[in-house]
């Protein structure tokens, strides 16, 4: 999997399960850590460039993968996802900001 842009494909199964298992190594390592997830993107205005690395579900397969890391050690978490997902403006950015 190339840097982002380049290839345009979408992260293999391997690299999905990798991110998951660094992040879960790094929550239960951590102490006093605050866990803020990532936006959900409107994938209709993303620039093509970057549209197969958001598409499907992988952003919601790394935070649900995490999840139980970060609850069972009380990691404060920010669910910037399903906020920016439930998001109804029609001004919303694909980043999830509103212009």
């Amino acid at each position: 999997m190339g840097p982002a842009g380049k290839d345009n494909v979408p992260p293999t199964e391997e690299a999905l399960n990798a991110t998951i298992y660094e992040m879960k190594q790094f929550l239960n390592m951590a102490t006093h850590t605050t866990l803020v997830s990532m936006p959900s993107y409107d994938i209709d205005k993303m620039p093509s460039m970057y549209v197969n690395r958001q598409k499907g579900k992988h952003i919601k397969r790394i935070n649900d993968g995490v999840r139980e890391s970060w609850t069972v050690k009380n990691h404060p978490f920010i669910d910037v996802f399903s906020l920016t997902k439930a998001c109804n403006w029609a001004n919303c950015s694909y980043d999830g900001g509103h212009r």
